[in-house]
């Protein structure tokens, strides 16, 4: 066997190596655009200034803090936040002021941070979990948070509204739809409906970044975009 076809063997094992290394890369730092954009759109308008005023606030406190011992690479960070020493409601406290801070001065949040800020909700914490790590967990969230399953009801009553329908079909034709008006909006409600049923619970299908910057816009109403 000579030296130069074992070279080339040995080139051929090495460069699918290469290559799943470097996709496997760029999968983990690919997401940070879009969460950011997520963080800035929910937590934006002073949403987390509740923060200011939680002194006294034990059910709050009990809530949190239970919820965070649920998680034990939570529990330890907000532990060694810097100056709690071990207190973790003081650790949580603390680093939803900074998200505040950095949210409102437009600052992008690292990709840790943007794991952990979910601790920071109002309502129900959103526990850091795997499927953050994936740019598509990211875009569903961001498309749940800019749109609401309500954006799409009229279509439900689309034959009772002369200037709605009128637009929507205007603005469907410049987009390449060909056809009656019957077959011109049947087609695009039908197409509208899969995006409906994962805003509504009926798909278990994320929301896509197709379905985000092609599909919603399209199918919400044309009054609205005007």
């Amino acid at each position: 066997m000579s030296v130069h076809y074992l070279a080339a063997l040995a080139l051929q094992t090495l460069v699918p190596f290469a290559s799943s290394a470097e996709a496997s890369s760029a999968v983990k730092v690919s997401y940070s655009d879009v969460a950011n954009e997520y963080a800035s759109l929910k937590y934006s308008n002073g949403y987390l200034r509740f923060w200011d005023d939680v002194h006294g606030r034990v059910d709050l406190r009990t809530t949190k803090v239970h919820e965070i011992y649920s998680d034990s690479k939570s529990s330890k960070f907000f532990k060694k936040v810097k100056g709690e020493d071990g207190d973790t409601w003081k650790g949580l406290v603390l680093f939803c002021k900074k998200m505040r801070d950095k949210i409102e001065n437009g600052k992008d949040l690292t990709n840790r941070q943007l794991k952990l800020i979910g601790w920071c909700d109002k309502g129900d914490s959103i526990p850091r979990s795997k499927e953050m790590n994936s740019r598509s967990y990211w875009v569903d969230q961001l498309a749940r948070t800019k749109y609401k399953a309500e954006d799409f009801g009229f279509w439900d009553k689309l034959s009772e509204r002369i200037d709605e329908r009128t637009h929507k079909l205007y603005d469907l034709r410049q987009q390449g739809y060909t056809g009656t008006l019957e077959e011109v909006l049947g087609r695009a409600k039908s197409e509208c409906q899969v995006v409906r049923d994962k805003f509504e619970g009926k798909s278990k299908d994320r929301l896509t970044e197709e379905d985000l910057n092609v599909t919603i816009p399209r199918c919400i109403s044309s009054l609205r975009t005007r």
